[in-house]
């Protein structure tokens, strides 16, 4: 196996990806990672008929382990994924999360913070991209920039988790 293989994740057979089975986007973000020696992320393909490839890794936010995922298929759209806090929403915190959110979604234009159904915060990045003019390199950075804002906002946002209190974010 080379070093340009995409392994199945856990559950499949750990065989090399057939490289007509990836999505051009995907292609070119491996060989990024390749090139730039990255080996935190592994990879699943999802065999549907956008040729959609997960890819996945961990960033380590203040001691904390949030899932990042990245999602390329044939699609106009390159979506980047991180699941901030599970279950955070709750009825006593709702008003000031949900202030919060707002305030950082006014804040930042490369990405948004949302919560889901079962009261999860999560951080979406669409990138907007044919396959000709897909950029890996503007990935990487997209993700560096969504790292660096979490080592600097994760605490803030966690005392507004914990707290039923709205916190002053002002300040920053």
């Amino acid at each position: 196996m080379s070093e340009t293989d995409i392994l199945k994740f856990a559950g499949n057979d750990n065989k090399p990806a057939e490289s007509n089975a990836l999505n051009v986007k995907a292609q070119k973000w491996q060989e990024l990672l390749v090139k730039k020696n990255i080996t935190c992320f592994g990879a699943q393909i999802v065999g549907d008929e956008l040729h959609t490839v997960l890819f996945r890794t961990i960033l380590d936010v203040n001691g904390q382990n949030l899932p990042l995922l990245v999602y390329t298929d044939d699609s106009l759209y390159t979506v980047i994924k991180v699941l901030v806090a599970p279950a955070a929403r709750k009825a006593e915190n709702e008003a000031a999360l949900l202030k919060y959110l707002d305030e950082q979604n006014r804040k930042y234009k490369l990405f948004k913070y949302s919560t889901g159904v079962s009261g999860d915060v999560e951080l979406d990045c669409c990138l907007l991209n044919t396959d000709d003019g897909f950029d890996a390199e503007l990935l990487q950075v997209s993700i560096d920039v969504i790292l660096e804002h979490l080592l600097e906002e994760y605490p803030l946002l966690m005392k507004v988790v914990w707290s039923a209190e709205a916190v002053d974010t002002t300040t920053n």
